[in-house]
């Protein structure tokens, strides 16, 4: 019973990686550089992994370009909920956050696009 009074508390609500950010993607992620396996060590295991040979991918309204030589493409999503305890007067707020990371053959990064998913 306790559980679920104090779980009625909760600020914050989120799933994916929370530490998504396309800051954390600037500082870790170089063209022509970083390994599949650095990658990893950042960001953990993707929310999906696609391979194309398309030049062109639409994704909700924002036209991705794919870099050239791109073969593989991890997509990290993460979304949070913050505000939602009881009796508090702060606004309900969500940030979604999509990050797609493309890599060569090689399994080398050839670029990244971060794309906000808020409403």
């Amino acid at each position: 019973m306790l559980f679920f009074l104090l779980s009625g508390c909760a600020q914050n609500i989120g799933t994916g990686n929370h530490d998504l950010s396309p800051r954390l993607a600037s500082l870790t992620l170089h063209a022509g550089q970083t390994t599949r396996g650095q990658a990893f060590q950042v960001f953990g295991s993707p929310s999906t992994i696609s391979y194309t040979d398309q030049v062109l991918w639409p994704y909700a309204g924002h036209e991705i370009l794919y870099p050239p030589g791109t073969r593989e493409i991890w997509s990290y999503f993460a979304s949070s909920v913050t505000g939602m305890a009881p009796l508090s007067y702060s606004p309900v707020r969500s940030r979604r956050q999509l990050i797609k990371v493309f890599f060569d053959e090689r399994g080398i990064v050839t670029g990244w696009d971060a794309i906000p998913l808020n409403n």
